[in-house]
């Protein structure tokens, strides 16, 4: 066997064991966590076009012995130009009903009580077939999209934490891109690659979505929509939103079914936290109810054209460890969609943006590799293989290659294009070399021609020198002065800010020697130190010499790796 998830010319990602001894001091299985001890109480149901919520009246005895009624009350989101993304507007009044009743809303809050107190308090989102009008039914060749997201979650942390997932995807035939690398470091500019195939300058350029709301940005299911396909977006735990943390997020609905309404009112029930993030909204798991919405929108529009973001953090974001309690609850999801048939037309990919970026175990080599390639497999239908058998074998042949997320943009306009061939596909504009993964990846593919900073790119191994040595404090004080410049830079006026200094070098590696065009030798060198005030930063230094004297440039962005977070 490899030793390398990707061995090329210019690309050598190493395959090291998930439980390896770097790993063993921070792991630790966690079980699932339930929300509730008895069933859900109320559910809805639909028939013939029209939608009913309806009451378990089989349970309502584990309920309370005396006798219960509910009411239920339609939500409605924000309005007004100021934070209308981050609000409910209003409840209405809660009506009573009978066993059932008729809903027109597609948000309601539902509470059932004694004549002395609640007993069960829910939202249910409704996703029904006629909001939808200019929706169009499948004819044989477009193929409705999926992309499912678990956030913070690496190759090598699946395997670790989702073993029954990982097997059942690995079973099932999925394709697993082992050389999958991040582009930049947060979500929003690893989730916008996919989207836009722009990076974070190009998209502060276009749309500025700190100071500016995220409609006018051009995302892909703007495209989708306007060739006629229902979309959908969900993401749980609203302030970690990826379009709304440290973000203005939309002030129209972005898709046909936007689902932050629903997750903001889930919030205004009982909340369990779990590691800072709202992992019960009530009686249900804030990732369940996002993975119920996939099934839910998935059978619903069956026949049609369809894409789907949905995102989930709440088990995964804040901690290594806490997505094994959810093993049993992905691996029964993925079961469903492959069964059911809702698969049957539609490639789904099954992914994260990157891996652990805080904590102890990111000063390790483990940690460096883990945060920079996250999980990301696909599911190709029958029907596309036996279709077009030349572009699922350029598909499989590519897993084995470095690609991006910029690689992800261009297939879903792949995908885009299939369905109707009056789109116009457009490169990506941060990788202009990158291409639909239904092509063939160039074998000696490089981090510079997947548009991959060398501080990210994890193709070239790094050798163990002295933290201690001369020249590697010399490029530690080096990211300092860095580090404090770009600090100060953010103060008008006199600096106030309080100063990095070292107080240690915690590690650091050194690459192989190369060559520029000139025949000057270089080497890349990755360091991580701890300061007081106290932090502990990554960063990647290039070194040349001129006249035998050491030149640096620091690659990328400096790190921060601490555990900030928890």
């Amino acid at each position: 066997l490899s030793k390398y998830l990707v061995d090329s010319k210019n690309c050598r990602i190493p395959d090291i064991d998930p439980l390896n001894s770097d790993v063993w001091p921070y792991y630790q299985k966690q079980d699932y966590v339930h929300c509730r001890t008895l069933n859900l109480l109320t559910y809805i149901e639909k028939h013939d076009g029209e939608v009913f919520l309806k009451v378990n009246h089989s349970l309502t005895g584990s309920y309370s012995t005396s006798n219960v009624s509910c009411c239920y009350a339609n939500v409605t989101r924000g309005d007004g130009d100021d934070d209308i993304d981050n609000t409910i507007s209003s409840f209405s009044e809660c009506e009573f009903f009978e066993g059932s009743a008729k809903i027109s809303s597609d948000l309601i809050k539902v509470s059932c009580q004694t004549e002395n107190y609640e007993v069960y308090s829910n939202v249910h989102s409704i996703i029904a077939h006629n909001s939808v009008t200019r929706s169009k039914r499948r004819s044989e060749g477009p193929y409705s999209v999926l992309l499912v997201g678990i956030d913070t979650m690496s190759q090598l942390n699946l395997m670790r934490t989702l073993p029954k997932t990982h097997k059942f995807l690995e079973r099932n035939s999925w394709i697993n891109l082992r050389g999958y690398n991040k582009i930049d470091d947060n979500t929003f500019p690893n989730l916008m690659a996919i989207l836009s195939g722009m990076n974070l300058s190009q998209i502060h350029t276009k749309c500025n979505p700190e100071k500016n709301v995220l409609n006018d940005c051009d995302i892909i299911w703007k495209k989708f929509r306007e060739f006629e396909y229902v979309t959908a977006y969900a993401e749980d735990e609203s302030k970690l939103s990826t379009f709304n943390f440290l973000m203005k997020g939309f002030n129209d609905t972005p898709t046909d079914f936007y689902f932050r309404p629903y997750l903001i009112a889930a919030e205004t029930l009982t909340v369990v936290m779990q590691y800072l993030a709202s992992y019960c909204t009530g009686p249900e798991t804030s990732g369940e109810r996002i993975l119920n919405l996939i099934r839910d929108f998935s059978e619903t529009f069956v026949d049609n054209r369809k894409f789907g973001l949905f995102w989930m953090n709440t088990f995964s974001h804040n901690n290594i460890n806490t997505a094994s309690g959810m093993d049993d609850v992905l691996e029964n999801f993925l079961s469903y969609m492959m069964t059911s048939g809702v698969l049957n037309d539609t490639i789904m990919v099954f992914f994260s943006d990157h891996g652990f970026r805080f904590g102890k175990i990111r000063y390790t080599y483990s940690g460096w590799l883990e945060e920079r390639l996250p999980f990301n497999y696909i599911w190709i239908p029958q029907s596309f293989q036996d279709k077009y058998p030349e572009s699922y074998s350029n598909l499989r042949h590519n897993a084995n290659k470095l690609t991006t997320p910029y690689d992800l943009y261009m297939t879903l306009q792949d995908i885009l294009f299939r369905s109707d061939n009056t789109y116009k596909v457009q490169p990506s504009l941060a990788c202009p070399k990158c291409r639909s993964l239904f092509q063939s990846v160039n074998d000696d593919r490089s981090c510079d021609d997947a548009a991959i900073s060398q501080h990210l790119c994890t193709c070239m191994g790094h050798f163990y020198i002295d933290p201690n040595s001369r020249i590697v404090k010399k490029a530690t004080y080096f990211v300092l002065d860095k580090l404090r410049s770009t600090i100060n830079s953010f103060v008008e006026g006199p600096a106030k800010c309080a100063s990095y200094n070292l107080k240690h070098i915690i590690s650091s590696g050194i690459t192989e020697t190369f060559y520029n065009k000139k025949h000057e030798s270089f080497n890349y060198l990755l360091i991580v130190f701890e300061t007081f005030p106290k932090a502990v930063f990554e960063a990647t230094v290039s070194i040349s010499y001129q006249n035998f004297y050491p030149l640096f440039t620091l690659q990328g962005i400096i790190s921060r790796v601490d555990s900030i977070i928890l």
